[in-house]
């Protein structure tokens, strides 16, 4: 395998890796505003909702592995070539960020 491909296919991983978590985090979002509803209403079967979601975060923990993961596999194949743009430096500042958040907000909301 050659270096374009191991690069190709590290950033496809890096993708797939932000997808998954940012698509977790918005459904896991969506469904605990559609669990206080149910709660508002009255309803029992917010339970089976609350049990649906128990494993976001895994599926979170998973992409944000594979996103950090392939981020380092990609600069360490480019040999820190792309650290000098800036918008490499802030998106991993903002990565920091919602990793702060997760644990901080995150945490106490579940």
């Amino acid at each position: 395998m050659n270096t374009q491909t191991f690069l190709q296919t590290l950033l496809t991983l890096h993708i797939t890796g932000l997808i998954l978590m940012a698509g977790t985090t918005i459904v896991d979002y969506s469904a605990f505003k559609t669990f206080w509803k149910l709660i508002d209403q009255g309803r029992k079967d917010q339970l089976v909702l609350l049990e649906a979601t128990s494993k976001f975060p895994r599926l979170t923990g998973i992409g944000a592995a594979l996103l950090i993961l392939t981020g380092f596999g990609m600069m360490i194949l480019t040999h820190g070539a792309f650290w000098r743009a800036i918008m490499v430096q802030d998106k991993v500042c903002t990565g920091y960020y919602l990793i702060l958040n997760g644990l901080v907000v995150g945490r106490r909301q579940g």
